[in-house]
């Protein structure tokens, strides 16, 4: 009987984690991945996989992208925006690829 319960539970719970795992493909606003660039960077420089000065040039290049963005909410309304858009997710997958490059240069560096 003990068996059962726990197995039910574990079922209970398992049902209601998987809107957690589909959802996982939605594709992230900027805002998203801005947060998540800002805390690789703050991740990396803990751990020493980036210098000090590559941390603040990638944060540099993250506040860069949030003026661009700014920018953009300011500008006048119905002015067609969508090449700005575009330009902010491009300048944001190429900060990340900047974050991996830099880390993987690092770690050869130290061997």
């Amino acid at each position: 009987m003990k068996a059962l319960y726990i197995l039910i539970m574990l079922a209970i719970i398992c049902t209601m984690q998987l809107p957690n795992a589909f959802g996982a493909n939605k594709k992230l606003t900027t805002y998203e991945r801005q947060v998540n660039l800002m805390k690789r960077v703050n991740e990396a420089q803990k751990s020493k996989e980036l210098t000090v000065k590559q941390a603040k040039g990638l944060r540099k290049d993250l506040s860069n992208v949030a003026a661009k963005k700014q920018k953009i909410r300011d500008a006048k309304p119905g002015k067609n925006q969508s090449e700005n858009v575009k330009n902010v997710e491009e300048r944001l997958s190429e900060i990340s690829e900047k974050i991996d490059e830099l880390k993987k240069e690092n770690i050869e560096d130290k061997k």
